[in-house]
């Protein structure tokens, strides 16, 4: 089973806006989860999602829906996809730390600037959780973890230091009426591990 393509629509333009701007409703998660989960089993199918810049490439997994994100290129991004379940969204976009801090930066100055930015646009009410490394196929990558509802909702952003860019891929659990409960925190890192590691730059 493959994804539906990249045909846009409400629920997913509305999911997109919401998860890149830290806002998303309350879902549930545990803030004690190790910022390097081990990934879990996941296939993958032959869609991707490629930066404008041409040196990141990522696998979106089997079954996935694609979310097309036009209207939001303010916001930098360039690709989202959510599982078929509606419960959990993944998005990549360039880092908000643009100008301000260059593929040579460290990662941990990419962290400040990007979280800053989100919680700016959620009004200040962004927390930091976790901030730290992870190592996705042998390479060190930025981690944060960061709420804006008291950690009824966690978000999981990585920084990936490409060639010519630095880029967020952030994951959160979504929580829709009439739809199953998001999964936990410590199963939502797995995932993005996993997602992560299909990830090429």
């Amino acid at each position: 089973m493959r994804g539906s393509g990249t045909g846009s629509s409400p629920i997913r333009s509305g999911l997109l806006l919401l998860l890149l701007a830290g806002t998303l409703p309350a879902g549930c998660g545990t803030v004690g989860t190790a910022l390097a989960p081990q990934p879990v089993a996941l296939d993958f199918g032959d869609q991707q999602i490629h930066a404008p810049a041409g040196d990141l490439t990522a696998t979106v997994p089997l079954g996935w829906v694609m979310i097309d994100p036009p209207q939001l290129a303010s916001l930098q991004a360039f690709g989202a996809f959510c599982n078929p379940e509606y419960t959990v969204a993944v998005a990549f976009a360039r880092a908000a730390s643009g100008g301000e801090v260059s593929t040579t930066g460290t990662l941990q100055e990419a962290i400040d600037v990007g979280f800053a930015l989100r919680k700016r646009r959620s009004g200040d009410r962004a927390q930091l959780l976790n901030r730290g490394e992870t190592t996705v196929s042998g390479r060190t990558l930025g981690v944060y973890t960061y709420t804006t509802d008291s950690s009824q909702t966690v978000t999981r952003v990585v920084v990936i230091p490409a060639r010519m860019s630095l880029y967020e891929c952030s994951i959160t659990p979504l929580s829709i009426s009439g739809r199953s409960s998001p999964i936990p925190l410590d199963s939502m890192g797995r995932l993005h591990q996993a997602i992560l590691g299909a990830v090429e730059w």
